[in-house]
């Protein structure tokens, strides 16, 4: 009966220091694991803003590309055709 009692002690002892230990390293597990989750959460916001940024900055540059392109059609346009202000147009 005495070894049935000192081995249900000694298997309580051992879950103890195993679930004390358990805990201890699933604390430090939760603060690296919160450390890392801000630490991406930065980055996202940050690759969010860049995104931001560079979808203003292409959609400027389609609004300048298709105003150059409109200002070169009526450049060609005015070139071919003449101006109807210019009575000397060919002959300058």
């Amino acid at each position: 009966m005495e070894a049935i009692i000192l081995m249900a002690v000694g298997a309580l002892i051992g879950a103890l220091i195993s679930w004390g230990i358990a805990h201890r390293y699933h604390q430090k597990a939760s603060i690296e694991f919160d450390d890392q989750i801000s630490s991406l959460t930065e980055q996202i916001n940050s690759l969010s803003e860049l995104n931001k940024s560079l979808s203003k900055s292409v959609e400027e540059l389609i609004a300048v590309s298709n105003f150059t392109a409109e200002k070169a059609e009526i450049i060609e346009e005015h070139a071919l055709a003449g101006t109807s202000d210019d009575p000397n147009w060919p002959y300058k």
